[in-house]
């Protein structure tokens, strides 16, 4: 029996086909797997210079296309950027594919780690757990890479945007050139509006960490996200270092694991530790009934 056809049983015999993919080195293996946890980072540190950038580009684009007025996209995009300022998002980068070389390549210290495969369903139930408490928990999200997701996804929010913009929204507190400050009611309805823009503007947030450039489409990539806004000083944020940055992480136990939370591991092109050796490691920190294999990716 080869290795792609033991995996397709060891899924079907445990109720979980649906598979999320870890990548990491040696070294993060090994701590995920001995301390029973994984970390959700700050995903604007990532090594994409447009993580967390395109739905203000989105935004924008969507506006230029309907003829908005230059000074009214201004001022929108003012208020949109200033998000940026107030929270962060924590992630975990998953992938839907569970052996793909770039990601080898890419994530996994030049293949030499691992790929770590999570149950989708044991996610979802870790992140709504945690969600019932004090702190956030997290949820789950499949990564939009091309234009016209992006602009399906944030159609909606922009649309409402337009509505408070016509209403008044961006004059608020102005004074008209002319004739001084606006009537009592003009100014009390363009306020009202203003707050809705705000409002809509603020949920923007939830869809921040969604878009990312159709370059990286072949990673078919799902995140754990959870969010925390940066004033927040009891928001369960811890901070680790690397050689050159300072990163915000939230962290999150493995618990029950006789929900069987790791279903495989993919041991790297070039990582040399024997099958056996890597089944005895995560079946004595409790992960039975994982399927371990080596990748298949020519990669030496």
């Amino acid at each position: 029996m080869d290795d792609a056809t033991r995996s397709a049983m060891v899924k079907v015999l445990l109720g979980q086909q649906d598979v999320l993919y870890h990548y990491c080195s040696t070294n993060t293996f090994q701590q995920i797997i001995s301390n029973r946890t994984i970390r959700l980072s700050a995903l604007t540190l990532s090594n994409d210079a447009l993580e967390g950038k395109l739905v203000s580009a989105v935004i924008k684009r969507l506006a230029q296309a309907n003829k908005v007025e230059p000074w009214r996209i201004e001022r929108l995009m003012e208020r949109v950027d200033m998000l940026e300022n107030l929270f962060d998002g924590l992630g975990l980068c998953l992938s839907e594919a569970g052996d793909l070389l770039s990601q080898w390549r890419g994530y996994a210290d030049d293949a030499h780690g691992f790929s770590i495969g999570f149950s989708r369903s044991y996610l979802q139930w870790l992140g709504q757990i945690k969600a019932d408490l004090p702190l956030p928990g997290f949820g789950i999200h499949k990564v939009l890479y091309k234009d016209e997701e992006h602009e399906s996804e944030l159609r909606p929010s922009y649309d409402e945007m337009m509505k408070s913009v016509e209403a008044g929204a961006l004059q608020a507190g102005l004074v008209t050139l002319l004739g001084g400050p606006r009537s009592e009611e003009a100014a009390a309805m363009e306020k009202t509006a203003a707050d809705q823009l705000s409002r809509t503007i603020l949920m923007l947030f939830f869809k921040w960490f969604l878009l990312k450039s159709d370059a990286f489409s072949e990673e078919r990539e799902v995140r754990l996200i959870s969010y925390f806004f940066r004033s927040d000083a009891d928001a369960g944020v811890r901070y680790r270092a690397t050689r050159n940055c300072i990163i915000p992480y939230r962290e999150f136990a493995l618990q029950e694991q006789e929900r069987n939370p790791i279903v495989e591991v993919y041991i790297g092109p070039k990582q040399r530790t024997p099958v056996k050796e890597i089944e005895y490691f995560l079946a004595s920190n409790g992960f039975g009934n994982v399927n371990v294999m080596r990748s298949a990716a020519p990669y030496r």
